[in-house]
């Protein structure tokens, strides 16, 4: 199967998307996150929607949506082609289902603030997985630059 690149996340009727205004999208769910710096030194900031179970990270734009917890919604996956059928990635799910569901697609894996946890990075989708203990247990929509230097 082949899917087309993940740019955003819709939940209930609120959509966002990396490059949005992080203003504007951290509006978008009703409730007011909790907020944090990402990485020292910087105006890096992560707006944690922890009863969603989505955060979204950047500055001034959005660079990352994250989805964990158990309240995490599943992220759609829709295939190239005419038929668009769509498939789902949860928190939660197996790696087995995970690579049933991914067959063939490359992927590599990147670290994103901490370099001792690598995630499955899916370049051609803009979708970085992290397991633990055979689980799927976070979700990142972003663009991650080739080096090893991560983004968020």
């Amino acid at each position: 199967l082949h899917f087309r690149p993940v740019t955003g996340l819709e939940v209930n009727s609120s959509q966002v998307a990396l490059g949005d205004q992080m203003s504007t999208a951290r509006l978008q769910f009703g409730v007011a996150p909790s907020v944090s710096p990402v990485l020292p030194k910087t105006n890096l900031l992560r707006y944690d929607f922890d009863q969603l179970g989505i955060s979204l990270v950047g500055t001034d734009d959005v660079i990352a949506i994250v989805l964990a917890g158990k309240n995490a919604p599943g992220l759609s996956l829709r295939e190239v082609g005419v038929g668009n059928r769509a498939h789902q990635i949860r928190v939660g799910m197996s790696t087995k289902e995970l690579d049933e569901l991914m067959q063939d697609s490359d992927y590599d894996f990147r670290q994103l603030t901490d370099p001792g946890i690598n995630y499955r990075f899916y370049k051609d989708l803009g979708v970085a997985i992290l397991v633990h203990d055979g689980l799927i247990v976070e979700v990142v929509i972003s663009q991650i630059p080739k080096e090893n230097t991560g983004l968020i």
